[in-house]
């Protein structure tokens, strides 16, 4: 092991280094990060995706409540909106003559 510690201290980093069964790599700030070989192989440090979630009921369901509440801040909005208009504009004002007075 203090093989392995000098080995990544002498190394740049972003730098990776193979060790039996796990990779190694040396952050810009010295820490170490450790991953399985067999990993490492398949998804690399950076994966651009962790799993694939196309098919998944979560998926569907927060596409199904992200579709609803964004028709519900439609609607809000556009009531909002309408209240705003009807304070904003000033309406005549009737007022109220009865008859046979003047």
């Amino acid at each position: 092991m203090p093989d392995l510690a000098s080995r990544l201290k002498d190394t740049k980093p972003k730098m990776t280094v193979d060790e039996g069964v796990y990779v190694y790599k040396r952050t810009g700030t010295n820490y170490i990060w450790r991953m399985w070989k067999p990993l490492f192989n398949v998804r690399g440090w950076a994966p651009k995706y962790y799993y694939d979630s196309a098919g998944s009921a979560r998926s569907a369901s927060h596409k199904r409540a992200f579709y609803y509440s964004r028709i519900k801040n439609i609607v809000r909005k556009k009531h909002d909106g309408l209240i705003v208009q009807t304070y904003l504009s000033k309406p005549k004002v009737m007022a109220y003559k009865p008859e046979g007075k003047e």
